[in-house]
């Protein structure tokens, strides 16, 4: 059951917005050469968020209600990426923050990472609490079975329900 839309928080979004803008910002000015081998992890890190970051918008496409941001869903999406992750876009954006911080660990761009990926988490809380208002106890549900970020325990669920199927 859909309950009346409150407002989406959007202060930590906005910050972490803001931290990211910094950080990118940062790498292009601030060089800091290090071993290969970083780099091409802080690659990876980059190349796996945008996998995150960009899936949802086409998945959300589907759900969304008519005249709305892509995001703005009628119901609980359980489905695809969102099977594995509650929030893959800010787990993308995490990913994001961490690979320029591993491709250029200059303080002021590890510390804006930082700051950045604790606000992007921070708003994964209030959309989860925003998410409750709107589904109530289905999103509780959903909650027990989809961890926040942790794809590993996401992948392992995934694959473990799949086999209980094939059983």
């Amino acid at each position: 059951m859909i309950k009346k839309n409150p407002k989406r928080p959007k202060i930590a979004i906005i910050l972490a917005s803001l931290l990211t803008f910094i950080v990118i910002i940062a790498n292009i000015f601030l060089k800091i050469d290090e071993p290969i081998y970083i780099k091409i992890f802080a690659l990876l890190f980059l190349f796996i968020s945008c996998v995150f970051i960009v899936i949802p918008f086409f998945q959300l496409q589907k759900y969304k209600k008519k005249r709305e941001p892509y995001f703005s869903t009628n119901k609980i999406i359980n489905t695809g990426i969102y099977k594995i992750t509650r929030h893959p876009q800010y787990l993308g954006y995490c990913l994001f923050v961490i690979g320029f911080a591993l491709l250029t660990p200059h303080p002021i761009i590890i510390g804006s990472s930082f700051l950045a990926v604790l606000l992007f988490y921070i708003q994964s809380l209030y959309e989860e609490r925003y998410c409750i208002k709107i589904f109530s106890k289905d999103y509780k549900i959903y909650m027990e079975k989809v961890p926040r970020f942790n794809i590993f325990l996401g992948l392992f669920r995934l694959f473990r329900g799949r086999k209980k199927n094939i059983s």
